[in-house]
């Protein structure tokens, strides 16, 4: 990985591609959080890969590549909106696969990705990105404040908030079948 980098800061096109196709998938899924519009989302995925490209140079630790890559799609999405003119985001999830201990720590019971994409949409857009990035992406809840530009300790709460939230319509979820 870190010859990749190497080479890619040296302008090596395929080096750069070789890396940006390792976590294309994750920037979709994360772009699809925000963006509705298959399309707008392949849109701002690849203006990522070629801002990432083009400023890779001004990378200063090659370990956080990825973490450097995210925020340019963050700041990609928020010209997505300004560009569009709207102030609310639609919301879509790609299926999130979480391994098994993930599942059966804070999901407990969750018997499937798509009981957990549905729990997934009665969440706020910032839950879902605190969600996704913690569980799916494995940031720790400092790096989520550096990305999303909030308090370490907000993240906590929103997340231990986000987490009672599946919690409870989970089990009212069970409730309803079990009548």
């Amino acid at each position: 990985m870190e010859k990749l980098i190497l080479k890619a800061k040296k302008g090596d096109k395929a080096a750069f591609t070789e890396l940006f196709v390792k976590i294309e998938n994750d920037l979709y899924k994360l772009a699809k959080v925000k963006i509705k519009s298959e399309e707008d989302v392949e849109d701002v995925v690849q203006e990522t890969m070629i801002k990432a490209f083009i400023s890779i140079r001004k990378l200063k630790s090659n370990k956080a590549l990825k973490k450097w890559i995210v925020q340019i799609l963050f700041n990609n999405c928020k010209r997505y909106f300004k560009k569009k003119e709207r102030r609310e985001c639609s919301y879509e999830i790609e299926i999130i696969k979480l391994d098994k201990a993930d599942q059966k720590d804070f999901f407990e019971s969750t018997e499937n990705d798509v009981d957990f994409k549905l729990l997934l949409h009665s969440l706020s857009e910032e839950e879902k990105i605190i969600i996704l990035l913690f569980y799916n992406e494995r940031y720790t809840t400092k790096e989520i404040g550096s990305l999303l530009g909030i308090n370490e300790n907000t993240v906590k709460s929103k997340l231990a908030r986000a987490k009672k939230k599946i919690k409870i319509l989970k089990e009212s979820e069970e409730e309803i079948w079990m009548k």
